[in-house]
């Protein structure tokens, strides 16, 4: 649902959050309703993308909390856990648990020929300081149909 993609020298990362479970929205009225999604998502940024607990907010009443972390050989480090939210802002309230995964995938760009990492320590080896350098990434609203692609 959310995505962000950049390139760091010989390296391209691409990051995707999707969310699962049920978020209540409840419109107190007024002519110009906003998307639930578009809420949940203003302000959406990951940080600490070459760590074992990547840092995801969001906006005020948002808590993000991870629980797993999994590795996808050969480029994609996955976390997974919980978001809760409380928020109410504009006419709408957001009130509600659901799941997050939160996948970021490091590869080598086109410039470069190297193999690709067999494990998770590995991964962090190979793509660990480019990540680090980033920051943080400001996530945007990301189609369904190309994430399933």
């Amino acid at each position: 649902m959310a995505g962000a993609r950049t390139g760091l020298g010989k390296v391209t990362v691409s990051v995707l959050l999707s969310f699962d479970g049920e978020l209540v929205a409840i419109w107190h009225g007024g002519r110009d309703r906003p998307d639930p999604l578009d809420t949940l998502l203003k302000g959406l940024f990951v940080s600490g993308l070459d760590t074992a607990a990547p840092v995801v907010r969001a906006g005020t009443g948002t808590r993000f909390r991870q629980t797993d972390l999994d590795f996808r050989p050969p480029d994609t480090k996955v976390s997974i856990g919980r978001c809760e939210v409380d928020s109410s802002a504009h006419g709408l309230e957001l009130k509600g648990v659901l799941g997050y995964r939160l996948e970021v995938t490091a590869t080598w760009n086109g410039r470069v020929q190297r193999e690709n990492p067999a494990s998770a320590e590995q991964w962090a080896q190979f793509f660990g300081d480019p990540l680090a350098s980033l920051g943080g990434l400001v996530m945007g609203r990301f189609p369904v149909e190309l994430m399933t692609r």
